[in-house]
């Protein structure tokens, strides 16, 4: 579906935002982002077809960019982060990754 990167931004975007969707789509989000699962496993554990489980994931990332569009706290969090020095920020990194 997406590279590393684009897969870090999705994780931190349901971190903030994930209790905000559908409980379906956030289960998917979660079983896919938290947990690597491929559509064709989620689908096979949820009893529903792969079409399915795409649709949802799909219309769940949607949603977690627009709240991010509209709140920009990933944004925020990410500016106050570059701004502090390189030794705090290495902290801060390595509470952000733990979590």
């Amino acid at each position: 579906m997406v590279d590393k990167e684009k897969l870090d931004r999705y994780v931190r975007l349901l971190d903030l935002y994930g209790k905000l969707l559908g409980r379906t789509e956030y289960e998917v989000a979660q079983a896919y982002l938290y947990y690597g699962l491929s559509v064709i496993e989620i689908a096979s554990q949820r009893g529903t077809s792969r079409q399915a489980v795409a649709k949802q994931l799909d219309s769940a990332v949607r949603k977690l960019e627009q709240f991010e569009e509209n709140v920009g706290f990933l944004r925020f969090v990410d500016r106050l982060v570059d701004e502090l020095p390189e030794s705090e920020r290495q902290k801060v990194m390595k509470i952000l990754e733990e979590n």
